[in-house]
């Protein structure tokens, strides 16, 4: 028995480096946990950055589950044609 997989969501600040923040979330995670890790992408703004680092985190780092908030306005919110745009490129990344 017992924990053998952990998934974590990473949560970027606003305007903040998906990688850059899959890095810290990592580096916070890895010295405290003794079984498989894997995270679990919050996508809290939208840009052109934001799409080129999602192909990053996919091919890269292994990244294959992305969140998006509907709610949150001004802090998490992805808004709706930001949210098409996104899952264009989840589409296009596999």
């Amino acid at each position: 028995g017992g924990t053998t997989c952990l998934l974590d969501f990473v949560i970027p600040g606003r305007n903040q480096s998906l990688i850059e923040a899959y890095k810290d979330w990592e580096s916070k995670a890895i010295p405290k946990i003794n079984c498989d890790i894997g995270f679990h992408m919050a996508v809290t703004w939208y840009g052109d950055q934001v799409l080129e680092e999602m192909e990053t985190l996919t091919n890269k780092y292994g990244v294959t589950s992305y969140k998006f908030f509907l709610a949150y306005n001004g802090v998490l919110r992805i808004y709706d044609h930001e949210l098409l745009k996104v899952f264009q490129r989840c589409k296009e990344l596999g």
